[in-house]
This record gives structure tokens, C-alpha cells and sequence, in this order.
């Protein structure tokens, strides 16, 4: 997971007191290596506004997705690293407002496939409140989410083998609380998120599934996401980038 939040980080290395305002409409297209196509009602970013009937080609170059129009190309450089690892990919309903103090993101579908497996979001939703701390705008983003205020919620994933539903997460000012379905039991948990520049660090203190302490299979699960980027190591979760 090199960036959480990469809708936004394609758009500008430079630093902001604010989010850096943005718009996407009804975002959909379609990837089958290497070249695929995009359309969305309204496609608006720092230094990349398209505007309406916004039409793209997709193509892998150099070994990172770019949105090309006749006009420019808009080179996706930071997505997250199993992105650029699918073989296809397919996605509708992607829609994001940034405001200069608020964060929206939904998204209907996601879904793809590589050499290791699939990969399936439904239903994402995502909401982050400014907290004025960190002059980076990936930085912004982090900390508005993982530190400040968040509000999470997923139909359902499968992502490496494991399958999640019902997801419901929120963070006030680093107190983290969270529902979800794994393994057909209705998980309710608590604990901790911390972000600093190049880590994420999220603490389960508590998940149980009615009176059943559940942490050690949830953490059983979770361990099938480790790669040289996260360690899982109860009670904690770690993700360098």
C-alpha cells in the first residue's frame, strides 16, 4: 500500500494548508493488459480539468497506468503496488469531491485479476475531515484519515484470499472503532490508528464476535496480507511506504 488515498496523490507533488479542491463524476472504465478505455461525467483535479464527457484511452507505460485525451496524459505514478500488478481491471461508480477542509470518495465496483489471484471492492465509501497539520498533500490526506476524523464503510472484498463484508470503521482524533463479517462471524472491535510520513500503524486492542474473543482469528487472517511493506504482528498492523 504505497498510498492510501491515490485518487488525489496523482495530481500534484506540491503543498498545500488545504486539500487541493477536486471533482470526479461517475468514473468508469475498463483495463486488459495493456491498453483499455475510460469515460467520466465530470473529471476535474489540480492541473488536469477535463471537464465534462470526459473520454480516456488507458495504457500500462513503463510500468505505471497514464489516462491519455487528446489534449494530455495524466501519468497514475502513485497507485497502490497490486494495482499495477493486475492483468485486467474493471471499475464504475467512481465519484470523489475534495473541498478545501473535506474528503468524499465512493466507489460502486472495483474488480481485477493477476498471475497471483482476484481482487473485488463493492460499496466503498469514505469521508476524511482536514486537520490542518501536515503541509504535504499526501501527508494531508493520511493525517486527516488515520489521526483526525474518518468515516469508513465497504459492501464487501476480497483482496489475497480473504473475504470481508459488512465493513463499517470510524477514527476521532486516533480512537479507532469498527464492524465487519469475516469468516461468517459479525466482528465488533476497537483501538488505535497513528499515521507519521511513510507509516501507517493501527492497533486492535479489542473483536469479538458476541461474548467470543475473535482477535487471534482475525489476525490469523490477516496475516495472509503480509508482504515486504506490511507486517502484522498482534496487536498491531504496520504498513510502510
Amino acid at each position: 500500500m504505497k498510498k492510501l488515498l491515490w485518487p488525489i496523490l496523482l495530481a500534484s507533488q506540491l503543498c498545500y494548508a488545504e486539500f487541493p479542491i477536486s471533482q470526479i463524476d461517475s468514473f468508469e472504465g475498463n483495463y486488459a493488459d495493456p491498453s483499455g478505455i475510460a469515460h467520466a461525467d465530470y473529471f476535474s483535479i489540480p492541473q488536469y480539468n477535463i471537464g465534462e464527457n470526459a473520454e480516456f484511452s488507458v495504457e500500462r507505460q513503463a510500468g505505471v497506468f497514464v489516462l491519455s485525451t487528446p489534449y494530455e496524459d495524466i501519468f497514475l505514478d502513485s497507485l497502490p503496488e497490486s494495482l499495477y500488478e493486475l492483468q485486467n481491471l474493471n471499475w464504475s461508480g467512481f465519484n470523489m469531491n475534495v473541498l478545501p477542509l473535506e474528503f468524499h470518495l465512493n466507489v460502486n465496483n472495483l474488480d481485477g485479476s493477476h498471475t497471483e489471484g482476484q481482487m473485488d471492492l463493492r460499496g466503498l465509501s469514505l469521508t476524511c475531515i482536514h486537520s490542518g497539520i501536515e503541509d504535504e498533500v499526501q501527508n494531508e490526506f493520511m493525517d486527516a484519515c488515520l489521526n483526525n476524523d474518518m468515516s469508513f464503510s465497504l459492501d464487501s472484498a476480497y483482496v489475497k484470499n480473504i473475504s470481508i463484508s459488512n465493513v463499517s470503521s470510524s477514527i476521532q482524533q486516533n480512537k479507532m472503532s469498527f464492524k465487519l463479517k469475516v469468516k461468517g462471524f459479525n466482528v465488533m472491535g476497537s483501538g488505535e490508528s497513528y499515521f507519521e510520513p511513510g507509516l501507517v500503524r493501527i492497533k486492535i486492542s479489542k473483536a469479538k464476535a458476541g461474548f467470543i474473543n475473535v482477535k487471534n482469528m482475525l489476525f490469523k487472517e490477516l496475516e495472509a496480507m503480509e508482504n515486504e511493506n506490511i507486517v502484522i504482528a498482534n496487536p498491531w498492523i504496520e504498513i510502510s511506504y
